[in-house]
């Protein structure tokens, strides 16, 4: 990640929309499967939020010396509909991303303890998923 903060000469945020899947309802899950679902969806957020924690503060300083507060620097980390309702077809991407859900908070904490990112660096998960016809039935269920 420094080669690329160095050279974009510097970062104003971060978008974690990684997402990776297998289809191994209970039953027929690997190891090796489940790993790296959650690997590449839920355990690179915060790794890659840490690494820029540094290039994110220097943005937020910048911000403030220019006096556009509102145009900090964020990070957001991309989840699923799938997070909050579930999919038995494929269990270790509904645990990854609902635990993305709660990665923010982490965070936070460490927005609170440095005062300059905690006013000017936003953090939020967001949620995604389409639904299709009457609530609770999603093109896909059963699979």
């Amino acid at each position: 990640m420094s080669r690329s903060v160095e050279a974009l000469g510097g970062v104003d945020g971060f978008v974690h929309a990684a997402g990776a899947v297998s289809p191994d309802p209970l039953g027929s899950l690997t190891d090796e499967n489940w790993r790296r679902v959650v690997d590449v969806n839920l355990t690179a957020y915060p790794f890659a939020v840490q690494a820029l924690l540094e290039p994110l503060r220097v943005a937020a300083a910048a911000a403030a010396v220019e006096g556009s507060a509102s145009t900090g620097p964020g990070v957001v980390g991309i989840s699923s509909i799938e997070g909050l309702v579930g999919n038995a077809a494929i269990p270790a991407y509904c645990a990854s991303k609902s635990g993305l859900l709660a990665r923010p908070r982490p965070a936070g904490a460490v927005k609170v303890r440095e005062r300059q990112l905690s006013r000017k660096c936003g953090v939020a998960a967001v949620e995604l998923g389409v639904w299709y016809g009457r609530p609770g039935f999603r093109r896909g269920d059963g699979l």
